[in-house]
């Protein structure tokens, strides 16, 4: 199995069709006026200088541990708003971390951006000396917590969703179900899946929505089901939009993405409510590339790269981006999903992983 991927804009570009990625809505309406810099819908991204070096420079080494179909979909259309390439080395966070870490230490760290998930791991490579200081300059349009770390090193950029996700062929629309206690239902035994605690910060926010909002109880009860266990979200969509599972716990910007292929996939919103988890991005100390990677950072925070990330089927951290609408389902808003601090996360993490093994009798690779 493939443990990165390096791929230039067109493999992206590539890899978004094939996955069936939104069509850009926002081209239609959008105006790029580089008098000045670059304005996009007459937002200032980058004055003329920083501009004219980010495009100097051409290119940027983006280290990330989001899922391809996000980073393909950046990728593509930050090269057609700048003409800058995008050149990405992909991991599963804890990965992703070992690498970064490994070249800081010896000094050849090739990254120019960094996103990933979990907060202990960002907030390691912090500790390491990995990011150094960088204000975007439209700070006070965000929410107030996307300014993830005091010191400016880095930035909360995007939240993803984790609902039920089901297969419309094998399950009518009136037979689906409304809640996380209805994948209780006898019905669902054998033919429900999960993806384990230990994968990444996505998981570990589910768990503790889990352990949290529906209880110890609930969670031995979907156990008890026969609940096949997967390594990563990607695989149990997959295997829901095969037929071989009916549903299961999924990202709904997942489900959607493999819905535009065709796929027999659609998602729910929960009586009982739905997680979110964060997305970093930061600017390392040793970025050859400094100037396009600004500017990468500045277009991604910017309101139209907030508007993408909606797009696609992800939070943004601007009010004023609006929340996602996937496959005629509107999101709620941020402030309306369950969100665990990163406090809590710390706190809980190692015992929650402990106890989710023990409950669904999961040994670690």
């Amino acid at each position: 199995m493939k443990m990165f991927s390096l791929l230039t804009v067109a493999a992206f570009a590539t890899l978004a069709t094939g996955a069936g990625a939104q069509e850009n809505l926002l081209n239609s309406t959008r105006t790029i006026d580089t008098t000045d810099g670059l304005r996009i819908n007459g937002e200032l991204i980058a004055d003329a200088e920083l501009l004219a070096q980010a495009q100097a420079e051409g290119t940027i080494a983006l280290y990330t541990g989001v899922s391809e179909v996000v980073e393909a979909r950046y990728a593509e259309q930050f090269k057609e708003d700048t003409g800058i390439n995008i050149e990405v080395l992909r991991l599963v966070p804890s990965r992703l971390a070992e690498r970064i870490l490994s070249e800081h230490g010896a000094g050849k760290l090739g990254a120019d951006v960094i996103r990933t998930s979990e907060s202990e791991l960002v907030n390691a490579m912090a500790d390491a000396g990995v990011f150094t200081p960088y204000q975007v300059p439209f700070e006070d349009t965000l929410f107030a917590d996307a300014k993830a770390s005091p010191e400016s090193l880095f930035y909360l950029w995007t939240s993803t969703a984790y609902s039920i996700g089901y297969n419309t062929a094998i399950i009518p629309e009136a037979e689906a179900p409304g809640s996380w206690q209805d994948l209780l239902d006898p019905k669902y035994k054998g033919k429900i899946g999960i993806v384990q605690s230990g994968a990444g910060g996505s998981t570990a926010a589910l768990s503790r929505f889990m352990f949290d909002e529906l209880g110890e109880d609930w969670l031995r009860g979907y156990a008890a089901q026969d609940a096949r266990i997967f390594d990563s979200s990607a695989r149990l969509v997959d295997a829901v939009a095969r037929g071989e599972l009916i549903a299961g716990p999924m990202p709904p910007s997942r489900v959607d993405a493999v819905a535009l292929t065709g796929a027999p996939l659609t998602f729910i919103l929960p009586e009982e409510g739905m997680p979110v988890w964060p997305f970093y991005m930061g600017l390392p100390e040793s970025a050859q590339n400094v100037n396009a990677a600004k500017l990468f950072i500045n277009w991604t925070l910017s309101k139209y790269g907030q508007e993408l990330i909606v797009t696609l089927g992800d939070y943004a951290v601007r009010p004023d981006a609006g929340a996602p609408l996937l496959l005629g389902k509107q999101l709620p808003p941020l402030d309306e999903v369950y969100k665990v601090s990163v406090e809590d996360l710390l706190t809980h993490q190692s015992n929650d992983q402990k106890t989710w093994n023990e409950i669904f009798g999961y040994t670690p690779q």
